[in-house]
């Protein structure tokens, strides 16, 4: 597999692990006094013989009571405890090296995670370079008066590579960003302009520093574009074996201006204020996010088994990798446009495709609200597998876990670029499947929890 698509997945699997963190809880606690009057009132006749027709008076006694019953009750709250949190961040930078030593990252730096030689097919000497970043976190910075659009955060790992020479490549690990948001749109989606100063810390103290500014719009379901400008200098700390064949590092220094292009998905942005509302207030934005879905597929052709041929019913996979669906409001929120970050789709052992960033439109129809919804969908991937694919798919949401099933029908071309390590079959291929999968770590929303925008 891909190392740079082996790292995204790794970082994918990581994300539920941090979960704890995107959490503030604050509690309450209250002294609940609950106060009543109670009255008795009580008539005694006098003893002894009565005759009629002659009142004789009574004891009459009235007796009020006070009682006050204390008793401690606490409640919890849950909210936001972040600026931003996402999974992955890349983009393709313009002019940083070699045009004919370029990474391959393409438009977004995305579309090289298919094949790491890229560049060297022809298909990216505009975009020289390649910025990734996996686990960007932000929170408040609380400078000059408790300005409230001031964040400081880092990322578990970043990488800025020139060009396909990665000893000009500058990397950090948990580097640390300090930046200053100003909105140009503070409604979903959000407009920012971000001046951003980042200096890298490890695997050596100050290894690097990097002054820009970003055009962030977003965040649409985790998803957000990005616009680069920007100047970064440091060293790059390599192994190198010297003549008696002993391992020592060695450091080079790079730098080099920057302008680039990007994507992040799993990336959400909050302001200030969404930071005061509980998570049951917060605000939604798209119909599914999903990190992670998986289906097994039957081919209908009756293909070879991706499983060996002990496998009769189960033939092939399906897989996405962070997928986002849009409601388009002018048409009542139920037609939907979507995307994946991966698309992966194999019937059978002879056949398959992937896409990047393919292209979906659907209609979703809520069958029990909240949790049964049928969907049918068209979609069209165009790199760098170019074929569509026509499904229905009925989801059952159970929250964190989301069981499908789906009849579909794909046709296309597993392209060209797409090499053999992943398909090593037929280019050209069609068929007929029906596939039971689960989606992990997502949820699908009614139009009325959305935000309509």
């Amino acid at each position: 597999m891909n190392r740079r698509l082996l790292c995204l997945c790794i970082a994918v699997a990581l994300v539920f692990g941090g979960c704890a963190t995107l959490t503030r809880t604050e509690t309450e606690t209250y002294t609940i006094v609950m106060r009543d009057t109670t009255m008795i009132k009580e008539a005694n006749n006098a003893p002894g013989q009565r005759e009629n027709g002659v009142v004789y008076p009574s004891t009459r006694m009235d007796t009020i009571e006070h009682p006050v019953t204390e008793y401690d009750s606490t409640h919890d709250r849950y909210y936001p405890n972040f600026l931003r949190a996402g999974v992955f961040e890349a983009a393709g930078l313009f002019g940083t090296g070699n045009s004919s030593n370029g990474i391959g990252g393409g438009l977004f730096g995305v579309y090289g995670l298919a094949d790491s030689s890229f560049a060297q097919h022809g298909n990216s000497k505009t975009f020289t370079g390649e910025m990734l970043r996996f686990f960007p976190y932000e929170t408040r910075l609380r400078w000059f008066h408790d300005s409230p659009n001031w964040t400081i955060g880092t990322a578990a790992y970043e990488i800025w590579a020139p060009e396909a020479d990665f000893s000009k490549a500058i990397t950090g690990i948990f580097p640390i960003y300090i930046r200053k948001r100003y909105f140009l749109r503070e409604q979903i989606p959000y407009v920012i302009v971000e001046p951003t100063v980042g200096i890298g810390i490890i695997p050596t103290p100050m290894n690097y520093i990097n002054l820009g500014v970003t055009l962030d719009v977003g965040s649409l379901g985790g998803m957000n574009f990005h616009a680069y400008l920007g100047y970064i200098a440091g060293t790059q700390l390599f192994g190198q074996l010297d003549s008696s064949l002993q391992s020592h590092h060695v450091s080079q220094s790079s730098s080099f201006p920057y302008f680039g292009l990007g994507v992040s998905m799993l990336d959400f942005v909050n302001t200030v204020a969404e930071t005061q509302h509980e998570w049951k207030d917060y605000t939604q934005s798209s119909l599914e996010v999903t990190p992670f879905n998986l289906t097994v597929l039957h081919s209908l052709r009756g293909d070879s088994s991706l499983f060996g041929p002990s496998s009769s019913f189960l033939t092939g996979i399906a897989a996405r990798l962070a997928t986002v669906e849009y409601p388009i409001w002018h048409f009542g929120g139920n037609v939907n446009i979507g995307t994946s970050l991966i698309n992966f789709i194999a019937p059978s052992a002879t056949h398959g495709g992937l896409g990047i960033l393919p292209l979906r439109l659907g209609y979703r129809i809520l069958l029990i609200p909240d949790e049964l919804t049928n969907e049918s969908f068209a979609e069209i991937n165009y790199y760098p597998s170019s074929f569509w694919n026509i499904a229905d798919r009925i989801s059952l949401d159970l929250k964190l876990l989301r069981v499908n099933l789906t009849l579909g029908y794909v046709d296309g071309s597993r392209g060209g670029i797409f090499t053999s390590h992943w398909l090593p079959y037929a280019n050209a291929f069609s068929d007929l499947y029906f596939g039971v999968g689960i989606g992990l770590g997502g949820h699908i929303f009614n139009l009325g929890d959305l935000t309509p925008w």
